[in-house]
């Protein structure tokens, strides 16, 4: 996650791509897999309720997963 969070930085401040379309398309993948990333924290054995870990973590995941990709196909075909 550090990791994540300094590639996020990087992203933002130096803007590395030419194009700034992709660029930001860059930042706000890695933005997500920060979420993403802290959304796995509660699936271990730190949350010992085991439906609320299924039903309300997972499904958080799940959701979270498709938004990206669906923002990202979007904008592939535009």
């Amino acid at each position: 996650m550090i990791q994540g969070l300094i590639m996020l930085t990087v992203n933002g401040v130096v803007e590395p791509l030419v194009d700034i379309s992709e660029s930001r398309m860059q930042f706000f993948n890695e933005f997500f897999v920060i979420i993403l990333c802290y959304n796995l924290l509660p699936l271990t054995d730190f949350m010992p309720d085991l439906e609320i870990r299924n039903n309300f973590v997972g499904k958080s995941l799940i959701a979270t997963t498709l938004f990206d990709l669906g923002v990202n196909i979007l904008l592939t075909i535009i």
